[in-house]
């Protein structure tokens, strides 16, 4: 019994003890559930400040976009304004290019002209060889004298032009950095006062837009600045007043204008007028010089009186000549005078320019108080306009020569504009990728926000349900508990009525807090729909944002985002506060709890042991809770720290555009002034070239001279020739001719300079193609006169070498009537001859000269023969004949003293270009001998050629020195025919040395040199010695 009473006794104590841990518990829970009521409160009203705020900051920016926009609109503006400027500017330059062409196609056309002039009057003094000879030395002497003071003065324009280019690069270039470091003022003392107008340039040719933006600024200012109205009235009328003034000056520009474009005309047409009157002085020297050639043609008898003539005209030459250096020498002292008085306008123009640097320093320092000074200033701009324009005039000259620096600097400009729009079209495309990657990268923010919020959906329903699943074993363990009760106790007595009616507590407070948990659950999922709501709302205001502007949808997106998160982490936070205090307060629970038992629980007691097992269980899962929440709430954080990052590169990258936009504009700007360097530099490439030109025709006039000298020499070693013959018959002694080599080096001579003809003629070809077809006509025209003249020459020099032969044999050296005429002709002119084995007095010659040539040919035989009938006699002499340096040099004349002489053509041929030589000249070959005779006659054929090549037009195949060699061989083939019965001619023995020919071996090698470096080839040839034995 007395063990009953002390169970009862224990059970009694567990009970209370129980219930009174049960107070406990749900006293600290209706506390931590008033403390969360309260800090949910609090962080709703929290929650509902920071909505506020945040959309109070999305209309601020909606504000500052729109003047986004509206700035970039006007920079549109401007851009385009300076688009069109541009244009104008490409459209005034092409057409200054199209002056400049014309203006090259003149001046091309002047120098063909003097071209031809001076070729007309190099063959004049050819023609007049002898007679002329002093008084062109001393026009030469007065040409180079002229052409020198030209020189002097192009130099010294050349270097005016360049200081002038100078001067007003630099003068821009200061210009444009004080006008820079002015805005750059003006538009911190606009950032600073906040509501003055806005404008980006302060230049004259925006004036117009700078009002607009004035208006703007004032609209914008009206309702910030209300007390100062009147202010801004006032500063309205001042700027009315501007715009007056502005129209005034532009009317008064576009006038200025005008008159510049009417002197312009009036100046083209005295030019063509001085060109007319130039071009008839040239058609009346021309009419003279033809109306000249015909006199010399059919005066030749009167020629003393031609000479008086020709003296008359030089004098009158000459008084031209003086008279135009008087007026060179005046001009020059007119060129001096302007430079002097340009001189003084720079001058003034620099103190102009430093007046205005102290005006605006002025204006920029005291914007509010100078209005006036304003109005006074622009008047002062005014006037120095008005100067400026003045000074235009008088620089109209120095426009010509800035057309060529023009054009190539719109060339480059053009392919820096072309860069720069690429630029700007890549710096495009970056920033929309940049946006397509922030935008989505929202979307995937927004997205992991969404799952997460899944993911604490789904944790709270657990949660919920583990809840349900404690209350229903708490529900079965009270259950149990109420059966074993009722089990060990059958009698009912006072005391365990009371533990019944204290059995039914438990219940009720069981059913409270399942009502207070269902109470917390709607509230739960009251919180949880305004979340939702308000998360629906902020996307469609996202989304609207972002049709109207995407980069304030990413910036909406990220901020967004921002609160979401930072909201999670502060409930995650509470959260881990609620968790802590329940565990503390468990685990302060738990310490009371375990002295106030008196005796330890026993094992037999399942339902304590079921209890506190699952207690354990619930603190277990809860721990796991906790790390798992630990876990999101740091891979949140590493989130966070990834989108500033992202952000922060967002705006480097920002800044980075903007400062290579400027990079871009500095380098804009040195790519000018480089363009503007090499215009100087290729200005001075130009002049050094017209100077290497004139060099080069100094040259070829120089040439022409010793071609002249060379034919005067050609003529004296005719009458050496001439002179040795008779010495040589006179002595009887048997000859040795070591002539062969020589000739062969003429001949090679001769090849070379052909080649050399046909490489000008080629390239002249190509060149012409392009050029015109009726002056190449015209020149064809003059060369076929010219060659039928020089044919002319060479009969009559032919008929006097025959008459000087025929005096030879008068003089005593008559032909055996034995001898036999050894020739095989293979020209036009030899098939008029007899057959060379008939006797001498066989047939009489069809002509005189038919006769000399028989004449000369017997005389040869006859010497030959007699040579060799007596070699056995007496010992052989070598004949070698000395040549001076320029005679052994000649190209085209004959060293043979047993040829007949022929005539060079060495006149009528253009500057720096050899002989061209008559293309139907055949090679004529004597049996025994191995050197080539030209042939004297063929002028009939070289004019058919002539008119052929007009035919045909200028095909390159007339010019092959293949058709010369072709003709050639028809000659041989058509010439007469020897006779089978003509004896054998004697042989005759040839030696010689071989000069050398490397030089002209090399200019047949190689293509057409530079006329600078070509030297006559006589110059250049080797001076053989003709004691020395081979």
């Amino acid at each position: 019994m007395q063990e009953a009473v002390d169970l009862e006794a224990q059970l009694a104590c567990k009970e209370r003890e129980w219930k009174e841990l049960q107070a406990l518990r749900i006293l600290q829970l209706e506390t931590a559930l008033n403390e969360a009521t309260s800090e949910l409160s609090t962080q709703r009203e929290r929650f509902l400040r920071l909505r506020d705020d945040f959309k109070y900051n999305l209309r601020v920016l909606e504000e500052r976009d729109k003047e986004l926009e509206r700035y970039d609109a006007l920079a549109a503006r401007a851009q385009t304004e300076d688009s069109v400027r541009r244009e104008e500017v490409s459209e005034l330059r092409i057409e200054i290019a199209k002056l400049q062409d014309a203006l090259e196609e003149q001046r091309r056309a002047k120098e063909d002209i003097e071209v031809q002039y001076q070729k007309r009057g190099v063959e004049h003094r050819v023609k007049l060889e002898k007679v002329q000879n002093i008084m062109e030395s001393e026009i030469q002497k007065l040409r180079e004298e002229n052409e020198t003071l030209r020189r002097d003065l192009q130099r010294r324009i050349r270097e005016s032009d360049g200081e002038l280019a100078l001067q007003k690069q630099e003068m821009m270039a200061d210009f444009d950095s004080e006008m820079k470091k002015r805005e750059h003022e003006f538009h911190l003392k606009l950032d600073e006062m906040n509501s003055v107008v806005l404008s980006h340039e302060l230049k004259e040719k925006l004036l117009s837009k700078e009002l607009e933006v004035h208006a703007k600024a004032h609209s914008q200012a009206k309702e910030a600045l209300q007390a100062s109205e009147e202010l801004y009235q006032l500063a309205q009328k001042e700027i009315q007043h501007r715009d007056w003034d502005l129209k005034n000056t532009t009317a008064m520009k576009d006038s200025r204008i005008k008159e510049l474009e009417v002197t312009l005309k009036q100046m083209e047409n005295n030019y063509k007028k001085e060109q007319e009157a130039y071009n008839r002085k040239h058609a009346e020297l021309e009419r003279r010089s033809r109306e000249r050639e015909d006199a010399l043609g059919v005066m030749r008898e009167a020629h003393v009186r031609e000479l008086q003539e020709e003296r008359g005209n030089i004098s009158e030459l000459q008084a031209q000549l003086d008279r135009m250096i008087l007026d060179h020498e005046r001009r020059e002292k007119g060129h001096t005078d302007d430079l002097h008085h340009r001189d003084q306008q720079i001058q003034e123009l620099r103190m102009q320019l430093e007046t205005t640097r102290s005006g605006w320093d002025t204006y920029i320092k005291q914007v509010s108080k100078e209005n006036v000074a304003k109005d006074t200033e622009l008047l002062s701009a005014g006037e120095r306009e008005a100067k400026v324009r003045a000074e235009l005039e008088r620089c109209k000259e120095d426009i010509e020569r800035y057309k060529q620096q023009v054009s190539s600097g719109l060339q480059r400009e053009q392919a820096l504009e072309q860069k720069r729009v690429q630029l700007e079209l890549d710096w495009e495309r970056r920033c929309e990728e940049v946006r397509s990657e922030n935008y989505l990268r929202s979307e995937e923010l927004i997205q992991s926000l969404a799952q997460a919020r899944d993911q604490v959906n789904a944790e709270l329903r657990e949660k919920e349900r583990e809840l349900e699943e404690t209350v229903t074993l708490l529900k079965s363990v009270t259950v149990e508990r109420d059966q074993a009760l009722r089990e060990t106790k059958p009698a009912l007595t006072g005391i365990q009525a009371s533990a019944l009616d204290n059995s039914s507590f438990p219940s009720e407070e069981i059913r409270r807090l399942q009502q207070q948990n269902s109470s917390l659950r709607a509230v739960v999922t009251e919180m949880r729909k305004e979340m939702e709501n308000l998360s629906k709302q902020m996307p469609v205001a996202h989304s609207h944002n972002q049709t109207t502007n995407p980069e304030l949808s990413t910036a909406g997106t990220t901020d967004y985002s921002q609160a979401l998160e930072k909201e999670i982490q502060e409930l995650k936070a509470k959260c881990r506060d609620l968790e802590e205090r329940l565990e503390e307060s468990s685990k302060t629970v738990n310490t009371a709890n375990n002295p106030s038992l008196a005796f330890p629980v026993s094992p037999d007691d399942a339902y304590l042991q079921n209890h506190i097992r699952s207690l354990n269980e619930t603190i277990g899962g809860l721990r796991v809770e906790k790390v798992a929440s630990a876990a999101a709430l740091k891979k949140q954080e590493v989130r966070l720290a990834h989108l500033e990052s992202a952000v922060e590169q967002l705006t480097q990258q920002c800044h980075s555009k903007h400062m290579e936009n400027e990079s871009l504009r500095l380098e804009l700007a040195n790519h000018k002034r480089a363009a503007a360097a090499e215009e100087l530099k290729l200005k001075q490439r130009v002049a050094a070239t017209e100077l290497e030109l004139n060099e080069v025709r100094q040259e070829a006039e120089e040439y022409q001279k010793g071609s002249l000298l060379h034919n005067l020499e050609t003529v004296a070693l005719g009458n050496q020739v001439s002179a040795l013959k008779v010495d040589l018959a006179s002595r009887r002694e048997p000859i040795v001719l070591n002539q062969s080599e020589m000739v062969k080096q003429l001949q090679e001579e001769n090849l070379s300079l052909r080649q050399q003809l046909l490489l000008l003629l080629q390239s002249s070809a190509r060149g012409g193609a392009m050029g015109d077809v009726a002056l190449l006509q015209s020149k064809l025209k003059q060369a076929a006169r010219l060659i039928s003249g020089l044919s002319q020459d060479k009969r009559q020099l032919i008929e006097m070498g025959n008459r000087l032969r025929a005096q030879l044999i008068e003089a005593g050296l008559e032909v055996p009537g034995y001898s036999k005429i050894i020739l095989k002709p293979n020209d036009q002119q030899h098939s008029l001859e007899k057959d060379p084995s008939q006797p001498k007095h066989g047939v009489q010659p069809k002509s005189r000269l038919s006769t000399l040539e028989q004449l000369q040919y017997q005389l040869t035989t006859q010497e030959l023969q007699y040579a060799q009938r007596d070699q056995s006699k007496k010992t052989a002499i070598i004949v070698r004949p000395q040549f001076s340096e320029s005679e052994s040099s000649d190209k085209k004349q004959t060293t043979n003293p047993w040829e007949p002489p022929v005539r060079v053509q060495s006149v009528g041929r253009k500057e720096n270009t050899p002989p061209q030589r008559n293309q139907s000249e055949a090679p004529v070959r004597l049996p025994g001998s191995s050197h080539i005779l030209l042939s004297s006659t063929g002028t009939d054929d070289s004019l058919k050629d002539v008119w052929q090549m007009l035919d045909r037009g200028l095909s390159s195949s007339v010019f092959s020195p293949s058709d010369s060699e072709d003709k050639g061989k028809v000659a041989t083939a058509n010439g007469g025919h020897p006779d089978n019965n003509q004896p054998p001619t004697p042989l005759v023995s040839v030696e010689g040395t071989k000069a050398s020919l490397q030089e002209k071996k090399k200019q047949s090698r190689t293509t057409f040199v530079p006329a600078k470096k070509t030297r006559p080839a006589g110059n250049q040839a080797k001076i053989r010695n003709y004691n020395n034995k081979d």
